[in-house]
């Protein structure tokens, strides 16, 4: 039988994320919302992007 074992996200910028399944678990909209929020709150997008090297 099939598994996921992994699910990667591509964001437009480039920068990739890559969710192992065994640490998955199901969000509902408002949750995916609150972690979005605080992710551009705390300016993690420009530190992700700015610490990875184009290749």
């Amino acid at each position: 039988m099939n598994e996921i074992e992994s699910i990667n996200i591509v964001f437009k910028d480039g920068t990739i994320i890559v969710v192992k399944a065994e640490a998955m678990r199901i969000l509902d909209a408002s949750t995916v919302g609150q972690i979005k929020s605080a992710i551009e709150t705390a300016g993690i997008e420009e530190t992700v992007s700015g610490s990875l090297k184009a290749g």
